[in-house]
């Protein structure tokens, strides 16, 4: 595993709390192999897990916050255009750990694939689970509804 990876939490305001699970889904495609690698990615109804490892600029390794932002940024501008408002997104409290090997990052890997079943959203772990679309850089994929 080259460089580190960060396991990261982050969730919706309360009022945000409605399925664009999809628009989030999306933007982190949309960063990965450009800004970050990305490991997997689960999409609860009110949170969001990643785990990806960042990707180098010219001036170095890209920094997590800058990441985060470009995410939330754009996937809170979609869905403000989504809902014809404006107004924040997201919460700003946020979790990260990082994660220095491969036997880590698997481990935060089936944590995140888990969480579905621990919420009891689904009964077994591999349904909502599966590739993005068809990229198989993104092995881990959950999306549910909040309805």
């Amino acid at each position: 595993m080259e460089g580190e990876s960060v396991f990261h939490h982050f969730l919706y305001l309360p009022s945000s709390i409605l399925n664009f699970g999809e628009i989030v889904l999306h933007t982190c495609l949309a960063g990965n192999s450009k800004l970050f690698l990305l490991h997997a990615v689960v999409i609860m109804p009110d949170h969001v897990h990643l785990a990806l490892s960042p990707m180098t600029d010219e001036q170095g390794e890209i920094p997590i916050p800058r990441i985060l932002q470009a995410i939330k940024s754009a996937s809170a501008h979609r869905i403000n255009k989504y809902l014809g408002r404006k107004g924040r997104v997201w919460q700003d409290e946020s979790f990260d750990r990082a994660v220095r090997s491969v036997e880590n990052l698997r481990g935060k890997i089936e944590y995140i694939a888990g969480n579905p079943v621990r919420s009891g959203l689904v009964s077994d772990p591999a349904a909502g689970l599966g590739s993005a679309g068809e990229d198989a850089r993104c092995p881990t994929v959950f999306q549910k509804s909040s309805a």
